[in-house]
């Protein structure tokens, strides 16, 4: 027999992200652990299970997809200002997920907004 996952493996790591997630914009450097994210985030907020995040199968393994949000992030909670090249998903203690976006500078007064962009894990192949 080949290599299987059940559809609760992927179902139940997806849903951990969706249940709790903070979405942070990270300066220049790449964090491993929730307390060096928020320490060094320009910007963040909590995510809507609803209406952020979209979980879908296909041939290839489950999509976490991390729906666009105009202005999800406004002025009045830019954390500092810096060079935003990260984002992260996590909950108020756990870092779940970092990638790389678009860098931009990010000054006083300015708003994030984040593209729509995915989470993939591909089915185990033998």
């Amino acid at each position: 027999m080949g290599m299987y996952a059940s559809s609760q493996f992927y179902e139940s790591g997806f849903n951990t992200i969706v249940s709790s997630a903070r979405m942070i914009v990270i300066n220049n450097t790449q964090h491993t652990n929730m307390t060096s994210a928020l320490a060094n985030a320009l910007a963040w907020t909590t995510a809507a299970a609803s209406t952020d995040f979209v979980v879908s199968a296909n041939t290839s393994g489950y999509i976490l997809k991390i729906c666009s949000n105009a202005d999800l992030i406004s002025a009045s909670t830019l954390e500092s200002t810096g060079v935003a090249s990260h984002i992260s998903v996590g909950s108020t203690a756990t870092l779940y997920y970092v990638t790389t976006c678009t860098t931009k500078a990010l000054g006083s007064g300015d708003t994030v907004t984040m593209p729509t962009w995915n989470i993939w894990i591909k089915q185990p192949t033998s």
